[in-house]
C-alpha cells in the first residue's frame, strides 16, 4: 500500500530548532541531506487523519556525514461516511462493521451503529480495503447479533488511503424465509434443579461473510411423562438469543410456563424444534435421539457439596430469580440453585457437583431480570467474564461470584510477542480493547482517549461472533505500555442512554503477579523445532516453560500454520470452550504430534507437514486478566 505523505523535521537536539524538513516519498522513505555533524531528533507528522507515530520523535547521531534512522510506525485515523437504505417493513438497529478485505473476513475493530436506516460515520478507519457490512437487528429479537432474517446489505471495494470517504451508500434488502427451518438445535445436557431443568444445546448457524448468523427466530421446547410424547405433552417456546452463553432455564417459576408442571422426582422427556416466520421445523428433535433419556426434576444431594454467597450489589433491584453454581466447560453440564426473590445483599446458595481434577468449573450468578429463562440484554450475570477454570475435588465454602455494578464493562490487555523468522528477530507489544454487555446491552462504542492511540475510534460490533462484544486490537511497535494507562469510552444502550469515559474505561495491568507488563522474561524460550534442524514432518514440539509456569493464574495455547497464514493446528481448538492447558496438563512442556493436552479440547492438526513449506508456530502464555506474552519461531521439515 502506498504511505501518505509525511512530514519529517530534524530538529537540534538539545534546542528545538528546525533543521530541516522533508516529505516521504510513496514507500515512507526520506533522506535529510548536508547535515552537519551532531546530535538531532526526528519528528515526523502527518495533516489530515488522527495520528500516533510508534515512537513519536528518535534521536539520531550524524558522524562523518551519514545516519541511519530506525523506522517509525504510525496508526493513521480517516472518517467513513454514507448512508444506509431500507424500504421495507421491518424495524431495527442497524450496525455497520468495517471488515479488512486483506484479513479474511471477520471483524476487524471498526464500525458503529445507528437507530434506524440513515445516516452513519464510521471515525478512526486506518488505511486499507474494506467492505462494508451493514444488518438489522429485528426489533422482535433486539440481541444485538446476527439472525438470518435480519435485513442485510453489503457495500465492497471501498479503499481508504490518503482522505476520508464519504458518501457511500449500503442498502438494506429483506431476507424472510420462504420455508421453515431444515435443521433443529442440538441438545448438549439437561440438569435437573428444583421443580425443573438446565437446558444447554448448540443452535443453527451459518457462515455469512466471516460471521455465524443463527437460522432460527425461536425455538419450541415440549416435554412430557411419555416417551412418545403422547401424554399431557407441555410446550414452551424461547426466543433466538444469539448469545455465547446457550442454555434455556425452565422450571414453574419461568415466565410463560403455566402452572407448576414440573413435579420433583417424575421422570420427563425433552424435544426441541426450531421455529421462523414461516412456521415450526416438521420433526422434533428427542433428547437422547432413538433411545429417549428422562430427566428428573429436583436439587441433587450427591456429590460434592459447594456453598457460596452471591451479594446483590446496592443499586441493582433485583426484578426476577437469582441463579448461581458452576458450569463445567469440559462437560456443558450446569450446576445450579434457584433464589426466587434475591434481595440487596447476600444470597446464600449450595449446589453439589460431581469431583474433576482439571479446572473445568467456572463459578457463575445471574439475576433473570425478565423471568424469561434466558440469559439476555437487561440481566445482571457475570456468565461473559474472562474468569479461570476450577478444580473441584473436596468440599468447598466461599465461592462468591461477583455481580457487576456497572451497565458494560471495558478491559485492556497486552500482549508482548517476540518473533523469530528466517530473516532475524523482533519483539513488539499490541493492545487489546474489550467492551462487553454487564447490566445493559451496548450497542456502539467509542474509544475516547488514552496513550500510544489515535481518537476517537469508533468500534464495530464483531460480526457474527455469538456474543455481544466490540473488540480492538491495535499494534504499538516498540513503545512500551505503562501499568495503570487509562483508556476511555463512550458507550451507547439499546435503551437509548449513554455512558462515557468516567464510567467506563480500562487499564493496562502487570502481568500475573510480576507487577511489570509481560517482556521476554514471561515468554517460553527453546522453542524446538526451529529452523530447519529436524526433517520431520509430524514433529513433537517442545519448549522451556517461563518462571512461574506452575502459578494457577496462568493458561498456554499453541498454534502452527503455514507461511500463508492457513491453520494447521491450534490448542485450544477454535471455539472451545476453555481458555488453554495448564501447566499441570503439560508439565514436561512436550507437545506430541496429534496429542492435545486438555480433556475434553479433542483438537486435531488438519492434515501433516510438507518438507516444501515454511511454517511458524507459537506458545502463548496468558494471565487470568487475558494479558500475553507470546513467542513464535519458524520451522521447515
Amino acid at each position: 500500500m502506498t504511505v501518505p505523505t509525511i512530514t519529517v523535521k530534524l530538529l537540534t537536539n538539545p534546542g528545538g530548532s528546525v533543521v530541516q524538513t522533508q516529505t516521504t516519498d510513496g514507500s515512507g522513505n526520506y533522506t535529510f541531506t548536508s547535515i552537519p555533524n551532531g546530535n538531532y531528533t526526528v519528528s515526523p507528522s502527518i495533516t489530515g487523519p488522527s495520528s500516533m507515530f510508534y515512537p513519536a520523535t528518535q534521536n539520531v547521531t550524524v558522524n562523518n556525514g551519514t545516519a541511519n534512522v530506525p523506522s517509525f510506525a504510525v496508526s493513521l485515523g480517516y472518517t467513513v461516511s454514507g448512508t444506509v437504505s431500507y424500504s421495507g417493513s421491518n424495524t431495527g438497529r442497524v450496525y455497520l462493521i468495517l471488515q479488512n478485505t486483506n484479513c479474511g473476513g471477520g471483524n476487524n475493530g471498526y464500525g458503529t451503529s445507528i437507530s434506524a436506516a440513515g445516516a452513519f460515520t464510521i471515525r478512526g478507519v486506518p488505511p486499507g480495503s474494506y467492505n462494508l457490512q451493514a444488518y438489522m437487528d429485528l426489533a422482535a429479537l433486539g440481541n444485538g447479533s446476527l439472525n438470518t432474517s435480519d435485513p442485510t446489505g453489503s457495500t465492497s471495494g471501498l479503499t481508504v488511503s490518503n482522505a476520508n470517504l464519504t458518501g457511500q451508500t449500503v442498502t438494506l434488502t429483506d431476507n424472510n424465509p420462504t420455508a421453515v427451518p431444515s435443521s433443529n438445535p442440538t441438545f448438549q445436557t439437561i440438569t435437573p434443579t428444583n421443580q425443573g431443568v438446565v437446558i444447554t444445546y448448540s443452535p443453527n448457524t451459518l457462515n455469512v461473510n466471516g460471521g455465524k448468523s443463527e437460522t432460527a427466530t425461536s425455538y419450541d421446547v415440549q416435554w412430557s411423562t411419555s416417551s412418545t410424547f403422547s401424554t399431557s405433552p407441555v410446550l414452551h417456546n424461547f426466543k433466538a438469543n444469539g448469545k455465547g452463553t446457550t442454555l434455556w432455564i425452565l422450571n414453574n417459576g419461568t415466565s410463560g410456563v403455566s402452572g407448576s408442571p414440573f413435579t420433583n422426582g417424575t421422570p420427563y422427556y425433552f424435544e426441541v424444534r426450531a421455529r421462523n416466520a414461516v412456521g415450526p421445523a416438521t420433526s422434533w428433535t428427542v433428547y437422547g435421539g432413538g433411545t429417549p433419556t428422562s430427566v428428573s426434576p429436583g436439587a441433587s444431594t450427591t456429590g460434592i457439596e459447594v456453598q457460596g454467597t452471591v451479594t446483590v450489589p446496592v443499586g441493582v433491584t433485583p426484578t426476577g430469580p437469582l441463579y448461581a453454581g458452576f458450569y463445567n466447560q469440559n462437560t456443558n453440564v450446569v450446576y445450579g440453585a434457584r433464589i426466587a426473590a434475591p434481595v440487596v445483599g447476600a444470597n446464600a446458595y449450595t449446589v453439589y457437583v460431581p469431583s474433576d481434577s482439571n479446572p473445568d468449573y467456572i463459578n457463575f450468578a445471574i439475576i433473570d431480570q425478565n423471568n424469561n429463562g434466558l440469559v439476555d440484554a437487561g440481566d445482571v450475570q457475570n456468565t461473559g467474564d474472562n474468569s479461570p477454570g476450577l478444580a473441584i475435588t473436596t468440599p468447598l465454602t466461599g465461592q462468591n461470584p461477583a455481580l457487576p455494578t456497572v451497565n458494560s464493562t471495558a478491559a485492556v490487555t497486552t500482549q508482548y510477542s517476540q518473533n523469530t523468522s528466517s530473516g532475524g528477530s523482533n519483539s513488539s507489544y499490541t493492545l487489546s480493547f474489550g467492551v462487553r454487555e454487564a447490566n445493559k446491552l451496548p450497542v456502539a462504542v467509542t474509544l475516547t482517549s488514552g496513550p500510544n492511540m489515535i481518537n476517537p475510534i469508533d468500534i464495530g460490533a464483531c460480526y457474527g461472533c455469538g456474543n455481544t462484544q466490540f473488540d480492538l486490537y491495535s499494534y504499538i511497535g516498540i513503545d512500551v505500555p505503562t501499568v495503570g494507562d487509562t483508556y476511555n469510552f463512550t458507550v451507547t444502550y439499546s435503551d437509548g442512554s449513554q455512558d462515557t469515559g468516567s464510567t467506563v474505561n480500562g487499564k493496562v495491568t502487570a502481568f500475573g503477579s510480576t507487577g511489570a507488563i509481560a517482556g521476554a522474561s514471561d515468554l517460553a524460550t527453546n522453542l524446538s523445532p526451529s529452523a530447519t534442524s529436524s526433517t520431520s514432518v509430524t514433529p513433537t514440539f517442545t519448549w522451556t516453560y517461563p518462571a512461574g509456569a506452575s502459578s494457577a493464574n496462568y493458561v498456554y495455547s499453541f498454534y502452527i500454520s503455514d507461511n500463508t497464514g492457513n491453520t494447521i493446528w491450534q490448542i485450544p481448538s477454535n471455539n472451545s470452550n476453555f481458555n488453554g492447558f495448564s501447566y499441570g496438563q503439560d508439565p514436561t512442556a512436550t507437545l506430541v504430534w496429534g496429542t492435545d493436552p486438555i480433556p475434553g479440547d479433542n483438537s486435531s492438526p488438519s492434515g501433516s507437514l510438507n518438507t516444501s513449506t515454511q511454517y511458524n508456530w507459537q506458545i502463548q502464555v496468558q494471565d487470568s486478566i487475558g494479558n500475553q506474552a507470546q513467542a513464535t519461531t519458524w520451522y521447515q521439515p
